[in-house]
């Protein structure tokens, strides 16, 4: 994979001289959720080829879509084991990489009942 990216000034651009900015994850709505859930990610610079990633690695569990640029639902997979925690990030087409967000994958039963202790 190749990517036409410069810098110029200090200034990361693509081809055509536009500047790329990293994507960046501000909110996770829920903060957690159970396997076969969508989410929806709030942030900035989400653009057409944005994937998902676990620990810096591609996350086929995690089906991303781009709803706007500041904007996108995450859907995790029915088959994702759980409880698991996913160190959360993005990766734009340019190969840019956003923050790290910690997401909590909740097995089912503790994501509908609680974990059977009382407060």
């Amino acid at each position: 994979m190749s990517y036409d990216i410069k810098i110029v000034g200090g200034t990361i651009v693509d081809g055509t001289g536009a500047p790329l900015e990293p994507p960046m994850i501000l909110s996770i709505t829920p903060p957690s959720a159970s396997p076969g859930a969508v989410l929806t990610l709030a942030g900035a610079n989400f653009g057409v080829g944005l994937a998902a990633l676990d620990a810096g690695v591609p996350a086929p569990p995690l089906g991303l879509s781009v709803i706007d640029a500041n904007t996108a639902q995450l859907a995790i997979a029915s088959n994702q084991p759980a409880p698991a925690t996913v160190l959360l990030s993005l990766v734009s087409s340019g190969g840019l990489e956003s923050n790290v967000v910690p997401l909590l994958i909740e097995a089912l039963a503790d994501a509908m009942f609680g974990n059977g202790f009382e407060d």
